[in-house]
């Protein structure tokens, strides 16, 4: 998406976006004659994401090492061995929040690319 799109969107007033309880007013407004009805009418849908798969899968290496690096930092501290538990957890089916393993894997990345703090890990 144009990032000037994405700017006028979020400009616009309260009044545009919901308006007598319709969600999304003034972009259904917009499409209604150019898409089909069942199209602009429709509602919103929760979409289910395989990361639970995937962090426990093909990516679980990569996940385990960034939370890893991100404990590096915090070695001899309490909670790393609830880190670990937790994240064991997670990816043996124990959990179905992936909130805080984002968390921990987006630590451990900018860990990883910050050179000042890969020396302190190092």
């Amino acid at each position: 998406m144009d990032h000037r799109l994405f700017e006028l969107a979020l400009r616009q007033p309260a009044d545009r976006k919901i308006k007598d309880g319709v969600r999304k007013w003034m972009l259904r407004k917009i499409t209604r004659d150019l898409l089909p009805c069942d199209v602009v009418e429709a509602p919103k849908r929760p979409v289910q994401t395989p990361q639970r798969e995937w962090l426990a899968g093909p990516l679980r290496e990569w996940a385990h090492s960034c939370i890893e690096t991100a404990l590096a930092e915090y070695r001899g501290t309490w909670f790393n061995n609830k880190v670990l538990s937790a994240w064991q957890a997670y990816y043996e089916g124990n959990s179905t929040n992936s909130f805080y393993v984002w968390q921990w894997i987006s630590l451990g990345l900018t860990l990883q690319s910050s050179p000042e703090r890969a020396q302190v890990i190092s």
